[in-house]
């Protein structure tokens, strides 16, 4: 999640490689996605921060197909923290 950021992430100081943020983020995707299935609460709040994460950069990128349903995810995933 942080190297994506350093990457890329639009509202903060960034390198600008958008594109090196997404790859970063999906694999951080990748190694969440079983832990959040075990029941790792830490993992899912992390997963929630991933997601909004990337929807806030395709968002920035003008890239909104996948937008609504990234933060719809994401609120589902930080209701599902709270319970």
């Amino acid at each position: 999640m942080r190297i994506g950021a350093v990457q890329g992430a639009p509202q903060a100081a960034n390198l600008g490689d958008a594109a090196g943020a997404l790859v970063s983020y999906t694999r951080a995707m990748d190694l969440l996605t079983p832990l959040v299935a075990r029941g790792d609460r830490e993992a899912r709040r992390e997963f929630v921060r991933v997601e909004t994460a990337i929807a806030q950069l395709k968002d920035d990128q003008g890239d909104l197909a996948e937008v609504p349903a990234r933060y719809a995810r994401g609120e589902e995933g930080r209701r599902g923290a709270r319970a």
